[in-house]
């Protein structure tokens, strides 16, 4: 979790103050088992949370997150690290 936190942080960093790093829960299995979690953790973004979503979803790379808490979460347990720059780029473009 240690290693996600760096790079969650990274990320955040990265995209100014629109971003936040928080503690997240992964899902095992996506959503295989909803009462099992990981320890994570996530860039959150305030804001219009279903908006965000929808651009990120409907960009040239679609990235998909999940909405808790009025924020939009993009947990990046299951983002490999060398996806990292791609990441950055999509988001980028969807806060624009």
């Amino acid at each position: 979790v240690e290693r996600i936190r760096a790079r969650a942080s990274a990320l955040a960093a990265r995209l100014g103050p629109a971003a936040r790093v928080m503690p997240s829960d992964a899902s095992v299995g996506g959503g295989a088992f909803p009462t099992a979690r990981i320890p994570s953790a996530a860039v959150a973004f305030a804001g219009d949370p279903p908006a965000l979503d929808a651009q990120l979803r409907a960009g040239a790379l679609p990235v998909v997150g999940r909405i808790a808490d009025g924020r939009l979460l993009l947990d990046l347990r299951s983002v490999p690290d060398t996806d990292d720059d791609a990441l950055f780029t999509a988001v980028r473009s969807a806060l624009a």
